[in-house]
């Protein structure tokens, strides 16, 4: 230490003890706050900069105070998913003075930085109102928020530049780790939403609580093997004079078994409903009752047109039937019907096994 940096010494000795009580306290209440909301952080953890840190700020910056520091103090927040650190920023905003606010992008050297690091930074200080934390109203500190992916990558690129020594080569490598830490983060959350979204589906279906939840695919799948009839929507088709699928095919439907086929139209019949307003499960079984009623009327007509303009009867195919019915409830008159089946197959009208 320099003679010259006696007075930052001095300054720090009496300032570290109160960054150290704040640090402590603001943890405590944090984790207290947070256990009230959905999402709860892997990790809330804080430090003080060590001196030789801090005089080599001061010296970098020209600073004449250790205070003109704002990250003396620092508290890092570690979540799962990054969809989570806006739930914590906002937090923050709410409860404490920030300033500062950012998403920043860590950057060692322009020509090197293709991939940085997005990290969310926060210059916060407690309101004066704040009775457990007002003596410390005139101290900053800096809140760091990433996700855990995000957290192990900046440990070990850490090792690679923390004393001054940057080789361009193992920085460059590390960038493109970078780019892939993110990608998982985004597939991370991709599976957490799809996890949810079965769980809860598993809920809907084992309570048959159907009224209010929205058609998806995956709802109008799973919908479509444990509660729609195939072998019945088959039946009705050769009732009204449609062909007969395979032996197959029949078997299959009577096991509410799928082929990709059928997986292909059942987004069709999802966009089907969707242009005719039935958007929840709900709202799909009143239609399927209605649907019952007046299919034996009018199925022999759809089967009519489809032979006059495609040259050839339709196979009975339980989602075709669904679809096409679907379609002409918005059509006025049959000269508007398209067959479904016609417009894939052309006049190939069998059905792949």
């Amino acid at each position: 230490m320099l003679e010259d940096d006696s007075h930052f010494k001095m300054e720090y000795d009496l300032l570290c003890p109160r960054y150290n009580r704040f640090l402590r306290k603001l943890v405590v209440k944090l984790k207290r706050y947070f256990n009230d909301l959905d999402h709860k952080p892997l990790c809330i953890e804080y430090r003080v900069k060590a001196f030789d840190r801090v005089i080599e700020k001061c010296r970098k910056k020209k600073f004449k105070n250790i205070q003109d520091i704002q990250d003396i103090g620092g508290i890092r927040i570690i979540v799962n998913y990054r969809d989570e650190i806006p739930v914590f920023k906002s937090f923050l905003e709410m409860m404490y003075i920030t300033s500062s606010l950012r998403s920043e992008k860590r950057m060692q050297s322009d020509q090197l930085e293709r991939f940085g690091y997005d990290e969310y930074h926060i210059a916060l200080s407690p309101h004066s109102i704040d009775g457990d934390l007002s003596e410390f109203s005139d101290l900053r500190i800096e809140v760091q928020l990433r996700t855990i992916l995000e957290h192990a990558w900046c440990i070990k690129n850490h090792e690679f530049y923390k004393d001054e020594i940057l080789y361009p080569e193992v920085q460059r490598e590390m960038n493109g780790y970078r780019a892939l830490i993110e990608n998982a983060d985004n597939a991370l959350k991709r599976l957490r939403d799809r996890f949810h979204e079965l769980k809860r589906l598993d809920m809907v279906f084992e309570n048959r609580d159907f009224e209010n939840y929205e058609i998806s695919l995956e709802s109008l799948k799973r919908y479509s093997i444990e509660i729609l009839d195939l072998r019945k929507w088959y039946d009705y088709g050769i009732k009204a004079g449609m062909k007969h699928g395979s032996y197959e095919q029949e078997k299959n439907y009577s096991n509410k078994i799928l082929n990709p086929y059928n997986e292909f139209h059942i987004e069709s019949l999802l966009n089907s409903l969707h242009e005719n307003g039935i958007c929840t499960l709900g709202q799909l079984e009143n239609y399927l009752r209605e649907l019952e009623n007046q299919i034996v009327s009018e199925l022999p007509s759809y089967i009519t047109y489809a032979e006059s303009h495609y040259n050839g009867i339709p196979i009975a195919d339980p989602f075709e039937i669904l679809i096409s019915m679907t379609n002409h409830r918005s059509d006025k008159t049959h000269t508007e019907y398209k067959w479904i089946g016609m417009s894939i197959g052309g006049s190939d009208l069998s059905i792949p096994e």
